[in-house]
């Protein structure tokens, strides 16, 4: 029997936070995070340092540390954590991750341009908001848990298999019980989405329906859909600060970083959008910073000029 005192064990924060707890444990935690609204966003940023820490590595078993040091490990993080991610408070309750309710807490989350944001919805999900993002949450929908996105988001859905969680994107539906998944969806004519654990269903209004198992992707662009295989998550850096890209075509780049300042960026020659280049960025880099190293990368080749007003952007290459 845990005790529900007012002090837990390390061992007992981090199989909750893996989602190994047992019904006692998770009361127990429930208990020792209703003792003050400090501990429940202390567990909170806790939460969002694990997850971040498993993105980075692409395997759940890196991110089972020694208990004796876990909590050190992920208190020392959090000022990192503070700073890549705006906390919204939106009336969470980690308790009803005991009691799963039919239906969400409805809200709106937005992410401005420039920022990103983070929260725990009323069942214990956790979401994180991209840059340029929305994320409406309804309490419309009975029998499920259903929330509607324009951008991006990473999604820690807390697990309740008498209610599904699905995630609207457009005429796009992605329904899951208990999982792990990135979904990007800043237009109709390019959409992914990255599934860590669990299982997802994506269907959309055409009839198309794609089951993902863990480590792999789906993407829609130029018309069609195609399923791969990924071994590494580092593109979704932009959870703890970063944009990493490896070997990815200049336009999948420039899609990024436009979605984040909200600028709308092209290439004045069309064949520059299929060159490849390996980047990482910090985002309180400036746009024009970006844009230099990304240019300079091809050896002075291109060059890269901003509208007066910072609305818009080209690349392109420059005379021999």
């Amino acid at each position: 029997m845990v005790s529900r005192s007012s002090n837990i064990s390390d061992e007992l924060l981090t199989r909750w936070l893996s989602g190994e707890a047992g019904e006692t444990e998770r009361e127990a935690v429930a208990a020792w995070v209703g003792e003050s609204p400090e501990r429940e966003k202390e567990l909170l940023e806790m939460k969002k340092v694990f997850l971040a820490s498993f993105i980075r590595s692409g395997n759940a078993e890196t991110t089972r540390r020694k208990p004796s040091k876990v909590r050190r490990i992920l208190l020392g993080s959090l000022s990192a954590a503070a700073a890549s991610a705006m906390l919204v408070s939106a009336g969470y309750m980690l308790s009803s991750e005991l009691h799963p309710q039919p239906v969400l807490s409805a809200l709106s989350i937005t992410a401005p341009s420039g920022q990103t944001a983070s929260t725990m919805l009323s069942d214990s999900t956790v979401v994180w908001l991209n840059s340029n993002s929305e994320l409406l949450v309804s309490d419309e929908v009975k029998g499920e848990r259903t929330v509607a996105l324009r951008g991006e988001a990473f999604f820690d859905v807390a697990k309740d298999p008498e209610h599904p969680f699905v995630v609207k994107c457009g005429s796009r539906n992605i329904r899951v019980l208990g999982t792990s998944f990135n979904v990007s969806s800043y237009s109709p004519e390019h959409f992914a989405v990255d599934l860590l654990t669990g299982k997802v269903e994506m269907s959309d209004e055409d009839g198309f329906t794609c089951t993902l198992s863990p480590m792999e992707r789906l993407e829609f662009n130029d018309g069609k859909y195609s399923k791969t295989r990924i071994s590494t998550t580092g593109e979704r850096g932009w959870m703890d600060g970063f944009y990493h890209f490896s070997d990815t075509s200049l336009r999948d780049i420039i899609r990024s970083i436009g979605n984040y300042y909200d600028v709308t960026i092209g290439f004045a020659d069309p064949s520059l959008a299929e060159l490849r280049c390996s980047c990482t960025f910090r985002k309180e880099d400036s746009l024009g910073h970006i844009l230099s190293v990304i240019c300079k990368a091809y050896k002075g080749e291109l060059g890269y000029r901003i509208s007066s007003d910072g609305a818009s952007a080209v690349i392109y290459r420059k005379n021999n």
